[in-house]
């Protein structure tokens, strides 16, 4: 696949380009083309997010025998990386962003789910916080 999605790039990226908007001069539009989704600040940062509930996960021993929680809050996290993705995939800016917003649903499903691990103490404060102050896509 060597098309590409335009995105508003992370204001200091190396590769951001800008362009000028037609019809008003002076006003710069820095957008840049992805041509993998890796690329993708948000898919990125599912990864994270995933990686941490796997981690808090093993790190906690009554965790483990919650097999429902578990299963729902694995499902939630994994689902935002693939989202994402599918969504770039699709090459259509209209369902890009559908599938961003799916992802991002699916992200706040795991906040929920995260309350309920820490309110039966299968995970401490510490670790709610280091991961609902995850940055928000």
């Amino acid at each position: 696949m060597n098309e590409s999605v335009n995105v508003r790039p992370l204001t200091n990226h190396p590769s951001a380009k800008q362009a000028t908007v037609p019809n008003k001069p002076n006003k710069p539009n820095k957008l840049m083309k992805l041509t993998r989704f890796e690329e993708i600040q948000a898919w990125q940062e599912a990864r994270i997010l995933v990686n941490l509930i796997y981690e808090i996960i093993r790190a906690n021993g009554n965790f483990n025998n919650d097999f429902r929680l578990i299963n729902q809050i694995q499902a939630a996290a994994v689902s935002t990386m693939p989202n994402v993705a599918e969504g770039f995939a699709r090459r259509s800016n209209k369902e890009f962003i559908q599938f961003l917003f799916i992802s991002k649903s699916s992200a706040a499903e795991v906040q929920s789910q995260l309350y309920v691990a820490l309110d039966q103490n299968y995970i401490t404060q510490q670790q709610f916080d280091k991961i609902s102050t995850r940055p928000k896509q």
